[in-house]
């Protein structure tokens, strides 16, 4: 079976075309392996429809995933001649979601607006960092931790981000969120993904972060957010949807035995 390796800011997929198989829980978690298999944060099956389906590293299946739908993009523009600037809409478990292609390094997604996470509330209690998470949705659950003081210690990170990533049935994604000193309307953060642990980047883990610093009034409508893999460009006008801006790169193809 053929494959193809894309990434988009280090968080890095295994793409595969047509539908996904019954036994597509245990291929991403033998295909994902870093040791064993290709190597990758999941696996996404993409068909003609377009429709995007993602399964995490640990073999759960996600519901949306921004990073991969920037990958799609630029898949489709290179293999399907997608023209670019043209809107798209690709179907996910949760929803259709629109793209555009801007160019050869950078794919633009509508993550639709933010939600509410079912069966909580908007707030979390953190008695480990004294200050409330926000919960919300992307078309997938957020749980947003805003550090006035900075981001938490790789150690204090990844302690929290083990715990916190239960806080719900199913399980969320938590993104640490701090202003960047140096650079105006800015911020950066340290994302735990439910399903994969600490990744590079998460393309709605930063739609939300940014979300969050809009209602705190930490940020304008645009800002620019980064992650360990780098920055992406996010735009919220505070009704409509969520739009996301950043790099898709093929890495590699392969076949699969």
């Amino acid at each position: 079976m053929t494959f193809e390796k894309w990434e988009g800011l280090g968080n890095d997929f295994v793409f595969v075309a047509g539908d996904p198989p019954a036994d597509a829980q245990a291929r991403a978690i033998q295909w994902c392996d870093r040791r064993t298999g290709v190597g990758a944060d999941g696996l996404v099956y993409l068909n003609d429809e377009p429709r995007m389906v993602i399964f995490n590293s640990d073999g759960s299946r996600a519901s949306t995933c921004g990073n991969a739908l920037r990958c799609v993009g630029a898949w489709r523009a290179q293999r399907d001649r997608l023209p670019l600037g043209q809107w798209e809409e690709v179907a996910t478990d949760s929803g259709q979601r629109r793209l555009r292609v801007l160019d050869s390094e950078r794919v633009t997604v509508d993550m639709g607006p933010p939600g509410k996470v079912e069966g909580t509330q908007d707030l979390l209690p953190i008695p480990e960092v004294g200050l409330p998470g926000h919960f919300l949705s992307m078309g997938n659950p957020h749980l947003v931790v805003l550090c006035p003081e900075g981001l938490p210690s790789r150690s204090d990170f990844e302690s929290w981000g083990s715990k916190l990533t239960h806080s719900i049935p199913g399980g969320v994604n938590v993104e640490f969120v701090a202003r960047r000193p140096d650079t105006p309307n800015a911020l950066e953060v340290l994302v735990w993904e439910r399903g994969a642990g600490p990744t590079q980047a998460c393309g709605s883990g930063a739609c939300a972060a940014l979300v969050v610093a809009v209602r705190v009034g930490w940020v304008s409508g645009t800002s620019r957010v980064g992650l360990p893999g780098g920055e992406l460009e996010i735009d919220w006008n505070g009704q409509d949807g969520v739009l996301m801006t950043g790099p898709a790169r093929n890495v590699f193809r392969g076949e699969l035995v």
